[in-house]
């Protein structure tokens, strides 16, 4: 390879002065015949030439072409492009550079001249980070910012108000942003995980494709996803799958709540899962998080869960099951509010499509006589019928009295309240079943006394 002659200083800046003179020079002179072509043009001379020098601006009753205007378009991304690579030309310079001391500069107030540069790279400024995150005092990261910093950079898969966030490092996240942090900027390839990871480090993790406010929720840092979203987060912005970060928080939120979902028996009647029992002060984190998303999410009616096998009895649920489900009644009225039913329908989903249910269904089945009598208060239909599929027939009646017979005081409360609300005792569902032959088949002489007694039919 040829030696290439280094030039002083001075030559060098004088060629730098002459290829922006030549640039400039060189658009202006193309961009001064397209005008002059147009202007000549509008003007309708025969002389082209001649009224090119003399036309004055463009009448309005001129249109254009559409060719011209892809033409324009096109240019105006080249010169998006040209731009970029220009800076990125002038930082190499400048990063080669960067050894003198910029201490001297900042004291001499010429700092900022330097800064809009951005002349340290992602790696060493993600060194600093690094360093402040894990305890260190943060100067260096500080002078990176000072002098002027690639923010928005990879390393890892990942740029520094990323890493800030999920190291729940409140003050290196303010700095970021205060120094312009792209709060959009997307995770890229990210190094694989250790085969020794648990399955809950691999749920946790970070995705390709993953803004901050996702990964936030992702990684449940429920004060973070706030305070991302007051900072301007697009609470809209998808991941690789197409689930926006609402979606996303309420599945992260699902194992929280309920760590033990896997070893809970698989029919719904049967399982224990009581929100209440769940710490209050995360309840009141994740409350506020998803109200937070909620109020700004737009189609969130486009929202279902597909949960993993040992839940996959509620697959196809809507947010206002979801929120039944966890008892956040406050946020179910808000979803209603902005345009979700009080009787929608869990989604079809092939195979599962017998499995379609409303929220009442899902109180009726999970025997919760508060919330069985909190959505009647709200409007549910009390005889509603299953979505689809061979229990689309059955009501919350049925729902109710189906299930192991040790449903206890609140199987027969929740049968009580629906049948207070003018259920239909001897509404057929699945096969023609009434909730009394339900009854017999689960071997529930409690619930058949009582609906007897309620004048149910045999």
């Amino acid at each position: 390879m040829a030696r290439i002659e280094t030039p002083t200083a001075n030559a060098y800046l004088e060629r730098l002065d002459s290829l922006e003179v030549s640039l400039f020079a060189s658009l202006r002179q193309q961009f001064e015949i397209v005008r002059k072509t147009v202007k000549a043009k509008s003007a309708g001379s025969s002389h082209a030439a001649d009224a090119a020098a003399t036309a004055a601006s463009a009448p309005a009753s001129l249109f254009m072409h559409s060719e011209d205007v892809v033409v324009i378009d096109e240019l105006e991304e080249m010169g998006k492009e040209f731009s970029k690579k220009v800076k990125e030309g002038c930082e190499k310079v400048v990063r080669r550079h960067i050894q003198i001391d910029v201490g001297y500069l900042i004291e001499v107030h010429l700092g900022h001249l330097i800064h809009d540069f951005r002349a340290v790279s992602a790696e060493p400024f993600q060194e600093a980070l690094s360093d402040y995150l894990n305890g260190g005092d943060g100067s260096d990261f500080r002078l990176c910012l000072q002098v002027g910093a690639d923010v928005d950079g990879l390393e890892d898969g990942q740029a520094a108000l990323m890493k800030a966030v999920l190291a729940d490092h409140e003050e290196a996240c303010r700095m970021l942003l205060d120094d312009g942090a792209d709060l959009e900027v997307r995770a890229g390839e990210l190094p694989p995980m250790n085969e020794s990871e648990e399955e809950e480090d691999l749920i946790l993790s970070v995705a390709a494709g993953d803004t901050v406010l996702i990964a936030a929720c992702r990684r449940r840092l429920w004060g973070k996803v706030r305070f991302l979203i007051a900072e301007g987060a697009d609470v809209n912005a998808q991941d690789a799958n197409g689930r926006k970060a609402l979606q996303i928080a309420c599945e992260a939120a699902e194992r929280q709540f309920d760590p033990h979902v896997a070893d809970r028996p698989e029919w719904l009647h049967d399982q224990e899962y009581d929100p209440e029992g769940v710490d209050p002060s995360l309840r009141l984190a994740v409350r506020a998080a998803l109200k937070d998303l909620l109020l700004k999410t737009s189609e969130i009616d486009q929202i279902t869960f597909m949960w993993p096998a040992e839940n996959d009895l509620r697959n196809g649920e809507t947010l206002v099951h979801f929120f039944m489900w966890h008892g956040f009644h406050d946020l179910f009225e808000l979803a209603v509010s902005q345009g979700l039913s009080v009787d929608a329908q869990s989604h079809e989903r092939d195979e599962l499509a017998d499995l379609a249910f409303t929220p009442l269904h899902l109180m009726a089945m999970a025997r919760r006589p508060d919330a069985v009598e909190f959505l009647l208060s709200k409007g549910a239909n009390v005889d509603i019928r299953r979505g689809g599929g061979d229990f689309e027939s059955d009501t919350p009646l049925h729902d109710a009295v189906s299930g192991s017979a040790d449903g206890g005081d609140s199987q027969g409360r929740v049968v009580e309240i629906l049948l207070e609300h003018g259920a239909d005792l001897n509404a057929a569902g699945f096969e023609g079943y009434t909730a009394i032959h339900y009854a017999a088949l689960f071997k529930n002489p409690n619930i058949v006394k009582l609906l007897l007694d309620r004048g149910a039919e045999l």
